[in-house]
């Protein structure tokens, strides 16, 4: 079967609240971006209501329309839909960017006052000044992160980003909080003394905030999951109460929205080598061994993984399917746990414990060409990692250019 991607834009035309398993009290927070799953339970309803078998025995029904996206087999896979200003793609920041902490944030070209001094990624110089260390190599410094512009004090930098005029720049949805008061349904008046807070994506702002993505799905589904696509009028949570309202656009997609695996990866193993030029120098031998290869996993959206049928963090070499040896060499991760709503049961699903998107995960490979490499990369990519994949879990981008641009 063959797969197309359709580029999908979603317009607020109300808050929206994305619930994200934390509160506090009657304080409800709100995840900034949208969750693939939530799109995917959105369609699911739509199909379940125009199927005409409430229940059916797992087997693909002619007439059923729920049946015909979610066959078992080769269901579409919904991918996290990140805040963006424009029609441009965006993607979290991995847990590997850093800003100045004087002047944090990217350069933005439409506050020329406001003074920024960009963001920098530290993987490939923190990678390598540990080998150094721990190695007993000669160093020329001693590691201490500082603003290339003033010399300040770094922090990391969170949050999204996408590429604009001044190459990049980061994306934060405008978040607010709204009080209510919770009603006595016996009475049918305000409750004294109970009020609630609850977090919302703010849809009254200058700009509409767009939520783009990408949908995996067979050729032969494509049309028919357009068409339910642009009858979803609610997402997220307290619908009912006049929240997420929604405009839902589909198109296919017409273009990559990344550079091919293997030019990343060329880029990516040419600036690693630009990187120990210093060390090679003092040390008159290259840190780099004959025939080694290194490449990132970046996740693009939290990550199921587990290790021998127990949950970790971190991403077991052996798992990437690589026909060469592969260690895990060093990871910038974090955990958390994710859960989420089965829509077509009205039950809550098990939590689990995921690794956090925006977490990295660099590879070493020897005695493999860097053509095959990119091809079964490339496929990794398409393939993404972890279970639940389906949901929106598991979404990854190898060599990420952030890597490599803005050391």
């Amino acid at each position: 079967m063959t797969r197309t991607y359709l580029e999908v834009e979603i317009k607020l035309a109300s808050p929206m609240i994305l619930g994200s398993g934390k509160s506090f009290g009657t304080f409800s927070e709100t995840l900034p971006f949208l969750p693939g799953a939530a799109l995917r339970g959105a369609v699911a309803d739509i199909l379940l209501a125009q199927s005409s078998h409430a229940e059916h025995s797992g087997r693909v029904q002619p007439d059923c329309a729920f049946c015909q996206i979610f066959d078992g087999v080769s269901e579409p896979v919904f991918e996290n839909f990140y805040p963006s200003s424009t029609a441009q793609p965006t993607w979290p920041l991995p847990l590997t960017a850093h800003t100045c902490k004087a002047h944090p944030g990217f350069p933005n070209p439409d506050k020329p006052a406001i003074e920024r001094h960009g963001g920098y990624d530290i993987l490939m110089r923190q990678y390598w000044f540990e080998q150094a260390f721990e190695n007993g190599w000669q160093m020329p410094f001693v590691r201490q992160p500082r603003c290339p512009q003033c010399g300040a004090e770094m922090q990391p930098l969170s949050g999204f980003f996408g590429e604009g005029a001044l190459k990049y720049y980061r994306i934060q949805p405008t978040i607010k909080r709204m009080t209510r008061t919770a009603i006595n349904r016996q009475r049918m008046v305000a409750q004294d003394k109970l009020l609630y807070t609850l977090e919302v994506l703010d849809a009254e702002v200058k700009e509409p905030i767009r939520l783009n993505s990408t949908v995996a799905v067979e050729a032969h589904q494509s049309a028919q999951l357009m068409q339910v696509l642009g009858q979803v009028r609610r997402l997220g949570m307290a619908k009912s109460r006049g929240l997420g309202a929604v405009t839902v656009t589909a198109k296919p997609r017409t273009r990559p929205l990344l550079p091919p695996v293997s030019d990343r990866l060329t880029q990516f193993n040419a600036a690693m080598k630009q990187e120990t030029a210093l060390l090679e120098k003092l040390n008159a031998f290259s840190p780099l061994k004959p025939g080694d290869l290194y490449f990132t996993v970046d996740l693009l959206a939290d990550a199921l993984l587990a290790d021998q049928g127990i949950p970790v963090p971190y991403l077991p070499a052996e798992q990437l399917q690589i026909s060469a040896p592969v260690a895990l060499v060093r990871w910038w991760a974090r955990s958390q746990i994710a859960g989420g709503w089965f829509a077509a049961a009205r039950l809550p699903r098990r939590t689990a414990l995921a690794t956090a998107l925006g977490s990295v995960f660099l590879y070493r490979v020897n005695g493999m060409a860097l053509a095959e490499l990119g091809a079964q990369l490339e496929h990794l990519e398409a393939r993404g990692i972890g279970t639940e994949r389906a949901r929106g879990f598991g979404q990854i981008a190898i060599c990420m250019p952030f890597h490599t641009e803005v050391v």
